[in-house]
């Protein structure tokens, strides 16, 4: 039997929510709170197991609160990661130049004639 039985507490657990919902090895979190990877299994099983999700569920539940009220910021972020939206930032030129004997010198000439009358 150990020495002292393990009782975790309200911060135990927000460390494992919040180490499971970053990524934090078990291990690591075990060494953070001192306690072997069988007592993190025994007392903390609800945590690892939802920890992610739930977090998820709050993040989504925040954007859409958002959302609902206008915020265009959060509106593009949705659009651009859950409908395939996206930014671009290409320049299409249309423009006819008759280069036909011009050679580079006339080519340029032409060029900037044009760009000058725009």
């Amino acid at each position: 039997m150990p020495a002292h039985a393990f009782v975790p507490t309200d911060e135990h657990r927000q460390i494992v929510l919040n180490g499971v919902t970053a990524g934090v090895p078990q291990s690591l979190m075990c060494k953070i709170l001192g306690i072997a990877e069988p007592t993190l299994r025994k007392y903390f099983v609800d945590e690892l197991e939802t920890a992610v999700a739930s977090r998820n569920i709050k993040a989504v539940s925040y954007l859409w609160q958002h959302i609902e009220n206008g915020d265009k910021a959060s509106l593009m972020f949705y659009m651009k990661t859950q409908m395939g939206w996206r930014e671009t930032n290409k320049i299409e030129v249309d423009a006819t130049v008759d280069i036909k004997g011009a050679g580079v010198s006339g080519l340029l000439a032409t060029v900037l004639k044009k760009d000058a009358k725009a």
